[in-house]
C-alpha cells in the first residue's frame, strides 16, 4: 500500500517536517508582506481611532459619572489594532 505525501509529512519527526518548507516560496511571502505594508495608511487609521476611541471613553465618563482608567486599556488595544489592520504591518515600524 502506498502512502501519500501527507501522510508521509505526518510521519516524520518535527525536526524534519521543518524542513518542508520551500525557503524560495518562504522569502517570496515575506517579500510579499513587505510590498504590502502602508505605514503612512496605519498612522491616519490609528488618529481615527484615537479620536473614536476617546469619544467613547468621554461619553461613558459624562454618561456613568465615573471615570474607569481601563478604558485607556481599551483605547490602546484599538489604536494598535487599527495600525496594524489598516497598515498591514509586520515590521517594528508599526509597534
Amino acid at each position: 500500500m502506498q502512502q501519500t505525501e501527507a501522510t508521509a509529512t505526518m510521519d516524520m519527526e518535527p525536526e524534519a517536517q521543518a524542513s518542508v518548507i520551500d525557503p524560495a516560496k518562504m522569502a517570496m511571502f515575506n517579500a510579499q508582506l513587505d510590498a504590502e505594508q502602508n505605514l503612512p495608511l496605519g498612522v491616519c487609521g490609528g488618529l481615527l481611532a484615537a479620536v473614536f476611541g476617546a469619544a467613547v471613553w468621554a461619553g461613558v465618563t459624562v454618561a456613568t459619572g465615573y471615570q474607569i482608567g481601563w478604558m485607556a486599556v481599551g483605547v490602546g488595544f484599538l489604536v494598535g489594532f487599527a495600525v496594524r489592520l489598516l497598515g498591514k504591518g509586520v515590521t517594528p515600524a508599526f509597534g
